[in-house]
């Protein structure tokens, strides 16, 4: 992933130093967008409008189905992907989306606004699946309802700053 040089930042109360991968669920993701590594590349092209840059390992990873690097304009790093399953030791998840397949998204945050940072990717993995179930923050187990996240990230007036925000959400 795309690292952050400390010296370049400025400081402040609301500035990583050194931002932590954060690693989101995106839950009820459907078969056709969970299949393939380019599926899922073509899917976020889709709902953002603009061409990403799709890069996945040559050799197959072990434990999952694949594994896939897309760089989105408008995000500070790119997204490291795979699909899982959700299983009942997943904690944060109501008992209505187990089994569902999800697929697991880690990024960076980008250190000078990361809450703008985090609402752009949140708002990308909101609009990814229309039927979607919702978005498990894997870190803190917090768990968002699609209909909460497309109310309050994508449905609103409100825009995140300009200078970090996806123009063509939806």
């Amino acid at each position: 992933m795309q690292g952050f040089s400390a010296s370049e930042l400025p400081s402040g109360p609301w500035m990583l130093e050194q931002p932590e991968p954060v690693s989101l669920a995106v839950v009820g993701v459907s078969h056709e967008v969970i299949a393939s590594p380019e599926s899922l590349a073509r899917r976020v092209a889709s709902v953002t409008g603009a061409s990403v840059d799709l890069s996945s390992p040559d050799e197959p990873t072990e434990d999952v189905a694949w594994v896939a690097s897309i760089s989105v304009p408008g995000l500070p790093a790119p997204l490291l992907c795979w699909p899982e399953p959700t299983t009942p030791t997943d904690s944060g998840l109501p008992d209505h989306v187990l089994g569902a397949s999800a697929i697991v998204v880690q990024s960076l945050l980008h250190p000078v606004d990361p809450l703008t940072s985090l609402a752009n990717l949140l708002r990308l993995l909101t609009v990814l699946e229309d039927d979607g179930l919702g978005v498990l923050d894997c870190d803190t187990g917090r768990w968002f309802e699609h209909e909460t996240l497309m109310h309050e990230l994508v449905e609103r007036d409100i825009e995140p700053d300009v200078r970090h925000r996806l123009e063509h959400l939806h």
